[in-house]
């Protein structure tokens, strides 16, 4: 299933998708998914680590914040993209 952010509502939920081998480092964490290994640096990783629990995009942005300074308060549209990309690997499922 194919996710973008402007399908999805303010109330959509987003959560790394279950069952998922990984193993996180210093510097990355190691997805597999599909036969593939992903690894997620930077703000993907810092994603990676708050889909631990259900979040809503607005929740994800205020973590980011939270973890870098000088995040963009506007920065939704593009944790969306990067959700979507997450989903299309497979990484990541909506509720």
């Amino acid at each position: 299933m194919t996710m973008h952010h402007s399908d999805s509502s303010a109330t959509s939920t987003y959560r790394r998708a279950a069952c998922l081998p990984w193993r996180s480092g210093r510097c990355c964490v190691l997805v597999l998914s599909r036969d593939e290994v992903h690894r997620l640096d930077g703000t993907s990783r810092a994603v990676w680590d708050l889909l631990e629990d259900p979040v809503t995009i607005d929740e994800l942005v205020a973590g980011l914040g939270s973890r870098f300074d000088g995040m963009p308060t506007d920065a939704a549209e593009e944790v969306g993209d990067l959700l979507a990309r997450l989903a299309d690997l497979g990484l990541v499922t909506a509720t």
